[in-house]
């Protein structure tokens, strides 16, 4: 009896058992396929992983039937877990609960995700993509031009070219260029100065105007040339001089000020006050921190770290005149200044030396022809300076005392008609270029002096020219009109 007694309990604990297996067995989702057994995943609370391909799911909650355990919320079913939270909720909790969740989702921006490679790759469930309505054309269009303005602001200034780099190193024969690669429509004034930047940085090049604008052009680039339209002065900004690691620029104005600017951010680093126009600024070869700038009848020497005031006036017991270039020696040392002073007789105080540490003319005697001079360059291989000459020619001076002119030599052809026209010797030292009154540009050979060839640029009056400082036979050339045309 007590066998059969414990048999009947034990059949009965069994029996129990049973049931809770078959009721866990009911909790779980089999799928079968070519007699292949599948578990489905775990219950997916929060509707991220939905499954659309199953339909058939066990509601694994008691007290709640199969309808009421699972929530159709938008495009996604979610299933109600089994726990005493859930199982308290009534039937009002569970439409608020829907309510809330179908608003928060459509609050979300979602993205169309793309193959099933694709969202593999991304870790991404094959089915696991509630897709949201794609915007307008012309929400797009609008946010299309605001990505381009900010593309635009970051376009990158200073790396070394493509073009240039294989170049940088090597000295080529520069021969008078062939054709026109680019036309801009620069400025809205006169083009009164066109330079090339440093070597390194030489795809960018600078040009200032009468209206009184200072403009950053890459020649190179495929979109806008402009890179940069500096605007700190108030008048028509006469000449401009690149620093020497090719970052700032130090822009002379005739609102009486020289103005040091960052590039890359365009804004004002110093400002240097004058008393009169300033017409020209350069910047010392050696103490690079040092700017030596002229204006009507003084010249100044400026520390660019102590800006309010002049570290030095150079002094000279007659007038000098307008100032309108000044040129530093190699060593920097000594520079040369020309200006528009022509007494009747001669011009004695035209072209003038002086000693930069001591601020004492060296001499005042160099150029004794009765014209103006304009412009001043450094030969680069030869002990030579030039001059623009107001009498239609560029003369050729030696840097050492007693500064004589050699008058063997003379680059003549072009005309200047009163314009400040502007020229430049090729890297090389082979070629002297100079624009003209009459919209050409002449090359001339610097051993024989000849003219070489000369070049229409197709604008009116060809104010500046400048050659570029790697590529040979490439030059940049200004107009009177606001023009700037790149030959190569």
């Amino acid at each position: 009896m007590e066998l059969l007694r414990s048999y009947d309990v034990s059949s009965g604990e069994s029996d129990k058992e049973d049931e809770n297996a078959k009721e866990t067995s009911n909790c779980e989702a089999v799928i079968r396929k070519d007699n292949v057994t599948e578990v489905e995943k775990e219950t997916n609370y929060f509707g991220i992983e939905h499954n659309s391909n199953h339909s058939d799911y066990s509601s694994c909650n008691k007290g709640i039937n199969r309808t009421d355990g699972h929530l159709e919320i938008g495009e996604s079913g979610v299933d109600i877990p089994d726990s005493d939270f859930w199982r308290e909720l009534t039937s009002d909790d569970l439409k608020q609960i829907k309510s809330d969740t179908s608003r928060t989702l459509s609050e979300i921006p979602v993205q169309k995700l793309g193959s099933p490679a694709k969202r593999k790759h991304d870790g991404l469930c094959k089915n696991s993509y509630p897709v949201r309505p794609q915007p307008s054309k012309a929400t797009k269009q609008v946010y299309s031009s605001k990505s381009n303005d900010t593309v635009s602001l970051q376009r990158k200034l200073f790396y070394i070219h493509p073009k240039i780099q294989p170049r940088m190193h090597t000295l080529s024969h520069n021969n008078p260029p062939e054709k026109l690669d680019r036309h801009i429509a620069g400025h809205g004034g006169v083009v009164n100065r066109v330079k090339w930047n440093i070597p390194s940085f030489s795809h960018l090049f600078l040009t200032t105007s009468m209206d009184s604008c200072v403009k950053i052009w890459n020649a190179f680039s495929a979109e806008s040339a402009c890179m940069r339209n500096l605007m700190h002065h108030g008048k028509a900004v006469k000449d401009a001089e690149w620093s020497h690691d090719g970052r700032n620029i130090l822009s002379c104005s005739y609102d009486r000020s020289a103005v040091l600017t960052d590039v890359e951010t365009g804004k004002q680093v110093c400002k240097l006050e004058h008393a009169g126009y300033v017409t020209c600024g350069k910047f010392n070869p050696v103490r690079r921190s040092q700017v030596v700038t002229g204006s009507t009848n003084s010249l100044q020497h400026w520390d660019i770290r102590t800006p309010h005031t002049a570290c030095k006036n150079f002094q000279y017991h007659d007038d000098l005149g307008q100032m309108q270039d000044v040129l530093f020696s190699k060593d920097g040392n000594q520079f040369f200044t020309c200006s528009d002073m022509v007494t009747r007789d001669s011009a004695d105080r035209n072209i003038m030396a002086w000693d930069f540490s001591s601020g004492v003319p060296l001499s005042n005697q160099i150029y004794q022809e009765r014209y103006a001079c304009v412009r001043l360059k450094l030969h680069p291989t030869s002990s030579h300076f030039l001059a623009q000459s107001h009498g239609g020619y560029v003369a050729l001076f030696s840097t050492t005392r007693p500064y004589k002119m050699v008058r063997s030599k003379r680059f003549e052809g072009h005309t200047l008609l009163g314009y400040s026209i502007g020229f430049d010797v090729s890297r090389d030292g082979s070629l002297v270029v100079s624009g003209s009154s009459d919209g050409k540009i002449h090359f001339y050979d610097f051993q024989t002096g000849k003219l070489k060839k000369q070049l229409a640029s197709g604008l009116d009056v060809c104010v500046d020219v400048m050659c570029h400082p790697v590529l040979a036979s490439t030059v940049v050339c200004c107009s009177w009109d606001g023009g700037i045309r790149i030959f190569h």
